[in-house]
């Protein structure tokens, strides 16, 4: 409980820290906002189940590696529209596209299933190679991403809240293959024609966040 305060009458003003008096219980691990051009939402990082994918991933944050990066994948995995949507791998400068740098590869950490909502370390048919690309699950890909899949696919975080509707936002969008080498490039306010930087699902930031309100920087609520 918050303990009263005396005020005077045109005396100082009290400033109360609410992170001493209230919690969120659900949210133990080291929370992320990602900035997009469909809107914000927040993950929470599961270091305790994939240890090293999480701080990989912290490292690409801390590092800059996704701002103005863009979501390069949205594919449907089974029948039914997109399962996943897949960033992480490149980034914008001014009018041109480049890879982003990769720190050394991650191994296989499957602990949690892909569940839709979650976010996961994309990687080749090597299960020990994941570096910079993540995809978010917009469904349940339980099985298809499970271990019977080449040993399934680490799994390192939640989106938290009603972010899913950011996520499914992009799920939902038109694909194309016009821009080479991607085959399944997810674009909005596109109807034809050529494709420009203004019509990809950019990524402006990743940025560590805070449970509670601070003074600058990201927080979640």
């Amino acid at each position: 409980a918050i303990p009263p305060l005396s005020l005077a009458g045109g005396g100082a003003p009290a400033t109360i820290d609410l992170r001493n008096h209230f919690t969120a219980p659900a949210i133990t691990g080291q929370v992320v906002q990602f900035d997009t051009v469909l809107g914000r939402f927040n993950v929470e990082l599961r270091a305790d189940a994939a240890p090293r994918h999480a701080a990989n991933f912290l490292a690409y944050v801390q590092s800059g590696a996704y701002s103005g990066s863009f979501f390069h994948r949205s594919a449907a995995l089974e029948a039914g529209g997109s399962s996943i949507v897949q960033g992480g791998g490149f980034r914008l400068s001014g009018s041109s596209i480049s890879s982003i740098p990769k720190l050394a590869p991650v191994a296989l950490e499957y602990n949690l299933p892909n569940s839709r909502g979650t976010l996961a370390a994309a990687r080749t048919s090597d299960v020990n190679s994941a570096t910079s690309e993540w995809y978010f699950n917009a469904r349940d890909n339980t099985t298809i991403l499970g271990p019977a899949n080449g040993g399934g696919y680490s799994v390192f975080g939640r989106v938290l809240g009603n972010g899913l509707t950011v996520v499914d936002r992009i799920a939902a969008l038109p694909i194309s293959a016009q821009l080479s080498p991607f085959t399944e490039l997810p674009v909005r306010n596109f109807s034809g024609g050529s494709l420009t930087t203004g019509n990809l699902i950019v990524v402006n930031t990743v940025a560590s966040a805070s449970i509670f309100p601070a003074g600058s920087g990201a927080s979640v609520i």
